[in-house]
């Protein structure tokens, strides 16, 4: 399972969308488990998220929206960072919503 890692023992890899207000980063850690980074809705926070390369495919292909590779995330918790302050939630309970949830990939491009 993908653990949840603080960003600054994750590895930055490439950006993967950079078309508003949908910024996904994809990130690393040192055991090759891989992580998107998403703003949240509101713009006030940035969201980690471990993801599998199976997922991260399907939004690719279009098969499935942003909001539903956020919920296929590998891991039940996500990293949430606003104003430096680091939480650890435990994502089926966290009121959460990322930027741009709605778009597929094809809408990012």
């Amino acid at each position: 399972m993908v653990g949840v890692e603080k960003q600054d023992s994750l590895r930055f890899i490439k950006h993967l969308v950079q078309k508003a207000p949908v910024h996904m980063d994809l990130w690393e850690n040192d055991r090759g488990d891989l992580f998107i980074s998403l703003p949240t809705s509101d713009e006030q926070g940035t969201v980690f998220v471990g993801i599998t390369p199976e997922d991260i495919i399907l939004f690719f292909e279009n098969r499935i929206d942003l909001r539903q590779l956020v919920e296929r995330c590998a891991s039940p918790f996500v990293r949430l960072i606003e104003n430096s302050v680091h939480r650890l939630l435990y994502f089926p309970d966290a009121e959460l919503e990322v930027a741009g949830a709605e778009y597929f990939y094809k809408d990012l491009q």
